[in-house]
């Protein structure tokens, strides 16, 4: 008999479900495997029972016995259906498999039973024991003393070995879940530190390079001041953004609201980051009049802080000779502000990711702390407004949309 390929990879440390598979089979007295993700016995067969040692000690059990190809045919198709499934051997043993679905696929099946639905007969005994190459005087003689587990009782094991197989199951996703938690911290936490790093070695090699400058070298003096204060910018920029992620988390960012231009906001953004495009020869374009009022209640600096850090994206994925756009809409009592790019785009997948903190997807982005657009979103959310993305794929742009609601009059 050959095994169905049903399995996909193992993705579990079978030792955590030994006390599982052990303590089951002690309580029910019923022969226990569990068969990992390649269909072969992971852990077992555990025997409890008289006739579950009788038959462990016979090459029914062993790799190509009889009884070993059953289970695994019983558990292959427990794994296909993803349900249990109920057998009978010879029409005298009950056999159940149990299926194990973590992470949202099939990574084996428990197989138990081996024991008489009704009072076994000395015929049936003997049709066993030829299956399993075990004396059949023997094996009546346990038998006929066995206890009938009777369908019922068959039921009642299959669905108490389904609830401490889901429990087990959500443990280890939840673990797991914590593993990865764990991973993206320790990641976050390197990349914070080399952040936070490379604005002060460039501060430290400046000022290296002053102390071994001629006074009479103004020029190159200048040059080395303006790179010390712009890293030193830098530098109090990531640890702004450190801090108001922190507190975006606990609750502890907060606004002082007032009346406020909007479009005004948006072109104090454009104003700060417009020598850092022209400098990477990238256009902004404002789409509306510089005397036009657009009133919101709001946090005047805190609505910057979300243009800018939206117009910091985009100019960084836009490549030399693209362009950002900035245009408003009023929709009855909201504003629109969109700011377009013609950069890297984001990948489908990633469009409902990419507010998350210290998640950095697109291509070439080697620098940052992926906080600017988590940061952005809470200070939106807080003045009752939202962040709209979208975007039709990598290479293609993408459009990042701020809506907050009008300023209404008392």
């Amino acid at each position: 008999m050959n095994v169905p390929a049903v399995f996909p990879a193992a993705a579990d440390d079978w030792s955590s479900w030994e006390p599982l598979v052990s303590q089951f089979a002690q309580a029910t007295h019923c022969t226990t495997t569990l068969y990992a993700a390649d269909g072969q016995a992971a852990i077992g067969p555990v025997c409890t029972s008289d006739t579950g040692v009788v038959l462990e000690h016979s090459p029914f059990f062993k790799p190509g016995g009889e009884g070993r190809r059953f289970e695994q045919e019983l558990a292959a198709r427990a794994a296909l259906q993803l349900q249990v499934v109920h057998a009978t051997y010879l029409e005298q043993l009950a056999v159940v498999a149990v299926p194990i679905v973590m992470f949202g696929k099939c990574q084996g099946a428990i197989v138990f039973g081996w024991l008489p639905v009704t009072f076994a007969s000395a015929l049936g005994a003997q049709r066993i024991a030829a299956a399993a190459g075990v004396e059949p005087r023997r094996l009546w003689t346990v038998l006929r003393l066995q206890p009938p587990l009777g369908a019922g009782r068959v039921e009642l094991y299959a669905r108490f070995l389904s609830s401490l197989v889901a429990a087990h199951t959500r443990l280890r996703e939840t673990l797991s879940e914590i593993r990865a938690v764990d991973r993206v911290r320790e990641e976050s936490l390197a990349r914070v530190a080399h952040e936070l790093r490379t604005p002060l070695s460039s501060v430290l090699l400046r000022l290296s390079a002053l102390l071994g400058t001629g006074l009479d070298q103004p020029d190159q003096i200048r040059q080395a001041l303006e790179a010390v204060i712009r890293n030193v910018r830098e530098e109090s920029r990531l640890i702004d953004d450190i801090v108001d992620s922190a507190r975006s988390r606990t609750g502890q960012l907060s606004i002082s609201t007032g009346r406020c231009n909007i479009l005004e906001i948006a072109a104090a953004a454009v104003d700060t980051i417009l020598p850092q495009a022209t400098a990477k020869e990238v256009t902004i374009a404002v789409g509306w009049s510089p005397g036009d009022q657009q009133l919101v209640d709001g946090d005047r600096s805190r609505l910057q802080q979300a243009f800018l850090n939206l117009l910091v994206n985009a100019v960084k994925f836009t490549p030399p000779g693209g362009r950002v756009s900035l245009e408003h809409r009023r929709r009855e009592d909201m504003h629109d502000v969109a700011i377009t790019d013609s950069g890297a785009g984001i990948a489908r997948e990633m469009l409902g990711q990419i507010f998350d903190p210290f998640v950095r997807e697109r291509s070439n982005n080697d620098s940052g702390l992926g906080l600017g657009l988590s940061i952005a979103r809470h200070i939106v959310e807080l003045h009752g407004g939202r962040i709209l993305v979208a975007s039709p794929g990598r290479g293609q742009g993408s459009t990042f949309t701020i809506t907050l609601p009008a300023h209404t009059s008392a």
